[in-house]
This record gives structure tokens, sequence and C-alpha cells, in this order.
């Protein structure tokens, strides 16, 4: 009875055969129900992702390139029920094509995706003794006449093979640039500072400056740009020490593409459209926030109606925030550098030593001119001298007081909305 066992095992791992595709799980992607999928630019719905076919033969890097104009990449199949799913889309006729895989070496954990996110390990497709980097790096799918499917591993310039790229699928909406379930709305013909910028998103389109989480989503980005005279745009990013990241929209920080080697000239983020000798195309720098830039606005797709959601949160904002600081420090507006609210009142008492004084240094200063005030006394209330009245956009100024006692208010207006400010302060002789 053991080699009828043995017989049965052998020819079940011999032989590649696959389930019925089953339906794509959509409840993995956010967004409104499954009806509301769809693609663009011609691709097709298969499997939670959108694939076109491109029939004429061609190199796997002229292939890579026109997927990359629809910002997407050549085909990636990382699991069974994908792979059942687009041998079922593309049939049983016997064909090879590329598919967006590389191996560095001849162990399949060293075969990557195009997209970088996984290996080919979990999911191992080849032949024994397979792959082999002495035939090429490049890998190319091949189903036989039997219907089977194996990859195998292609010099990359010389064979020449029919090819599919894929792209996210997005949300059913009504704008313009749909893409992986958001949608985007440029500013061309406008260069607005940082916050005046984020309030261009928020009315009317509901949305925030971009945040890029992902190499499809960048690239998507720049394809947008390319015929177009613009330098720069700025992204929804801040920066802090040329260091320390965030979105303002509040999305994680997975996907970075800042140049490192650059001096970072402030803490907002501009991503380079030209190259231009000091800045790369497609790289992100830091850059002063009160410049202004064209900029581009994101938002969920799938919104069947724009709702406005306010900017602040008024009831917070109602309230006098009053505190203390001693001998030395750093002060910023409330909510700095996401932007503070209407109705502000904030009070800074600022103290050190008997027999020394104090020294205010404002990193920047960026309010509503004429509206929205901070307000440094030189003593320990509002009833002592006025030394200094800004609004506005000021940077890198110093104010000192006469005694060991500094009162700073800032106070906005019921309209008021900016970036606010930051200052240290320290104590002086």
């Amino acid at each position: 009875m053991w080699i009828p066992l043995l017989i049965l095992c052998f020819w079940t791992m011999g032989i590649s055969t696959l389930a019925p595709p089953r339906e794509p799980d959509y409840s993995r992607i956010a967004g409104d129900p499954k009806t509301s999928y769809f693609c663009t630019n011609n691709f097709t719905l298969v499997f939670a992702k959108c694939l076109r076919h491109f029939p004429e033969p061609t190199t796997r890097m002229t292939a890579m390139k026109t997927c990359r104009r629809y910002s997407g990449n050549l085909v990636t199949i990382k699991t069974r029920d994908e792979q059942a799913s687009v041998k079922h889309h593309l049939g049983a006729e016997p064909r090879k094509y590329w598919i967006g895989l590389y191996c560095f070496t001849d162990n399949v954990s060293q075969c990557v995706w195009d997209n970088g996110n996984a290996t080919a390990q979990a999911l191992r497709h080849f032949p024994p003794f397979s792959p082999s980097v002495k035939l090429g790096n490049c890998v190319h799918s091949q189903i036989n006449g039997d219907g089977k499917e194996v990859w195998l591993s292609t010099n990359c310039e010389e064979e020449k093979l029919e090819f599919y790229c894929e792209i996210p699928v997005t949300l059913e909406d009504h704008c313009e640039l749909n893409f992986n379930q958001h949608c985007y709305f440029p500013s061309v013909l406008a260069e607005k500072g940082i916050q005046n910028a984020r309030n261009s998103c928020k009315q009317p389109f509901g949305a925030d400056l971009v945040s890029i989480g992902s190499r499809e989503e960048h690239l998507f980005i720049k394809n947008y740009y390319k015929t177009l005279n613009v330098s720069s745009i700025f992204i929804g990013a801040r920066a802090w020490l040329g260091r320390y990241f965030k979105w303002m929209d509040g999305t994680s920080w997975t996907y970075t593409a800042s140049d490192r080697y650059n001096i970072i000239l402030g803490d907002c983020m501009v991503m380079n459209l030209k190259s231009d000798g000091n800045r790369t195309e497609g790289y992100w720098y830091g850059e002063d926030c009160m410049a202004t830039r064209h900029f581009m606005c994101k938002r969920k797709a799938g919104q069947r109606f724009l709702i406005q959601k306010p900017l602040y949160k008024p009831p917070r904002w109602s309230l006098r925030l009053v505190s203390s600081y001693m001998n030395y420090g750093t002060i910023t507006s409330p909510d700095y550098p996401e932007g503070y609210g209407p109705n502000v009142t904030a009070v800074y008492k600022l103290w050190t030593l008997g027999s020394q004084r104090i020294q205010l240094h404002f990193l920047e200063i960026q309010t509503e001119k004429d509206h929205d005030f901070v307000r440094v006394y030189d003593g320990m209330s509002e009833e002592s001298k006025l030394i200094g009245n800004l609004s506005g956009q000021h940077r890198d100024l110093f104010l000192e007081s006469s005694s060991n006692r500094m009162h700073v208010v800032f106070k906005t207006d019921l309209q008021g909305n900016d970036l606010g400010f930051q200052a240290n302060f320290k104590s002086i002789v």
C-alpha cells in the first residue's frame, strides 16, 4: 500500500493544476460596493486589478516604458488566486508574455516584482533548476499547448514578447484625474503659498494637498506634468531638521522620494518636475513655506457628494490658552505647522532669573495679514510696553526684553487661518 501512496504524492506535486478563479475579496479594498469599481485607460478589471493587453512583441525595457506611461507595471502574479484569474482572462491558447519579475540571482527569494512589494518566493512557478540568471535576469510566463503555465528566465534585451500592463483599480467619480481610488486636482495657472494652497484644496474640492504613498502614485503625478511648463509643485508634506517627515492629511509616511543629499531650504516640501543641475526631476525637496508654488490636491474617490468638512474644530478654539515658560524653550501657535483656526487667543508668559533678560527669536511667522496678530510685550502683561505687533509673513526676527519677563499674545479673528508661528527664547545678560 505504500507504493501507490508515493506515486499519488509525486503525481500531485508534479502538475500545476489551478482551481477556478474565486471572486475577489472586495471587502479588503476600502470604498463603495464592488459595482463602483472600474478601470481607466481601456484597462480591464481582473481580480481586483486592471490589465491591458499589448500584443506587439517588444523587449522587456520597451514594455516596461509603455506600462510606465499609464503609471503602472508589467503584470504581477503574487497569489494562486491572482494566477488563476489572470490565466482565466488570457485563455488557454499557447502564448509567452513578459511578467514584472526580475531575478538578481538563481535564488527565487531574490526575484523581485517590479513594484517592489514582494518577491516570487510566495508563489514558486519556475520549473526545476530555475530561475537561471545565465539565461537572463528577466522572466516571462509561458502557457503551453496543454494549458500548463511556467515561468522561465529570459534575456531582457534579445527576447521580444507580448505583454500585459497592470494598474490599480479605482472607484467611479466625476473627477477627471482618477487613480487608485483617489481624485487629483492640479493647480496649473496659479501659484500660492502653502496655506492658501491648502485652503484652495478644501474649497471647493473637499481635498488636501497631495500625499504620495507609492511608486505608482508618484509616477502618476509625474506623468501628468510631463507636457506642462511647471518646474515644481507643493506637496502636502512637512519636514523637520531634514530627517522627520509628516503628511498634512494624516496619511502614514510609507514611501519617500526626498533627496537626502540636498540642503533643506525650509519646512515645507516640493516635488521637482524638471532637472536643473541642483535638483533632480521627481525628487522631493524642502522649501520655504513662504514661497509660492503650483500645487496638486487629492481626496478619496467614490464620493457621491462633496461634503465640505470644517478645516478646524471651533469649540477648541473658543478657549483662551495660557502657558508659562522658564529660562529657555520653544513656543508655537496652536497646532503649528498644521495651521491655526479662527477665534484663537493664546498667551505665553516667559520668565528668567531676575538678573537676566529674554531674547525671543521668531523662526517663522505666517498669519492672515492685518487680521491675526502676534503681540509681544516687554513685561508681565498686556499693560506693559508693546515691542512687537506682528502680522503677515516674517522670518528670523529677534526681540529682547529689558527685564526678566516677556508676555506674548497670539490672537486671531473669526475667519483666521494660516500656518501660525514658531519661536525660540533664551536667557541673556
